[in-house]
């Protein structure tokens, strides 16, 4: 029995003692999990606040009343500078209601615009419009702002008139007659036979005897036209505006002129007519 115990423990010492290296080798901290991988997850995506509409800019009155202040004292000044050409006898005689101020005008407005950028129109715009992109300085703008300058001084200049400011500039223009006692009368000569002057005469009669003349009508070519739209006519009496005359009483229209240079008046040409009230008449001989 004895040895049987001691058997059994020297069995027991031996076994541990083969196990004790192999329970050496082995870790005693105890094992761990691999580390988790973080999974980010895109916040979801909250909608932009809806932009709230920008509000409209106010116009700049005081901005827009300098312009215009701007604006009355250029076309005082072109008025005041045009008013020395258009009283300038020459001109008056040559071309006062030849339809020719406007264009003129407008021209000054022209030159102005573009020779010192100042397009009156867009900037105006820009002010009432401020930011925009298609309120830009154009043919048309500068087209409007010659117009508006022409327009202006013209405008200026009826009211330094009617102020007393200025005297109206005498219209070369058919004279006013009383139409029911009055004709207004110009005689155009056509030079065929006569040299050098011709003199017009002019005898009231006491007779009622021709058809009285309401006013004439004829065509001319276009060099007549153009010359009698812009210059004088040479060969007619009286030289401007036109002679009143009576009306419904017989008139002798008498043309006395010479055939040879420096040779007497020997040729004379005459008729007789009488003229309706209120009549505008231009007579066309031949001398």
């Amino acid at each position: 029995m004895r040895y049987r115990a001691k058997l059994r423990s020297l069995l027991i010492v031996a076994s541990l003692a083969l196990c004790a290296p192999a329970l050496a080798q082995t870790d005693p901290t105890p094992p761990t999990s691999a580390p988790a991988v973080a999974i980010e997850t895109a916040a979801p995506e909250t909608p932009a606040p809806a932009a709230s509409p920008v509000p409209a800019a106010e116009l700049d009155t005081a901005a827009l009343a300098a312009e215009l202040a701007r604006v009355l004292a250029l076309v005082i000044l072109i008025e005041s500078a045009m008013a020395a050409l258009f009283r300038w006898r020459a001109y008056r005689i040559l071309f006062n209601g030849r339809a020719l101020k406007t264009p003129i005008m407008f021209a000054v407005g022209w030159l102005v615009v573009t020779r010192f950028d100042y397009d009156i129109v867009a900037r105006m715009l820009e002010i009432a419009y401020p930011g925009s992109e298609t309120l830009r300085s154009s043919s048309l703008s500068q087209i409007l702002s010659a117009m508006v300058i022409a327009g202006g001084s013209s405008g200026i200049a009826d009211i330094f008139h009617r102020m007393g400011l200025r005297t109206p500039i005498a219209e070369e223009t058919r004279a006013k007659v009383k139409s029911e006692t009055e004709a207004w009368l110009a005689i155009l000569i056509d030079r065929k036979e006569a040299v050098g002057d011709i003199q017009v005469g002019l005898r009231k009669l006491t007779t009622m005897q021709q058809v009285p003349i309401a006013g004439t009508v004829g065509e001319r070519s276009f060099g007549e036209r153009f010359r009698n739209a812009f210059g004088l006519i040479r060969l007619r009496f009286p030289r401007e505006e036109g002679q009143i005359v009576s009306a419904n009483i017989d008139y002798e229209i008498t043309l006395h002129y010479a055939t040879t240079l420096g040779g007497p008046l020997s040729e004379t040409k005459s008729m007789k007519a009488a003229f309706a009230p209120g009549a505008l008449v231009d007579l066309r001989l031949t001398a």
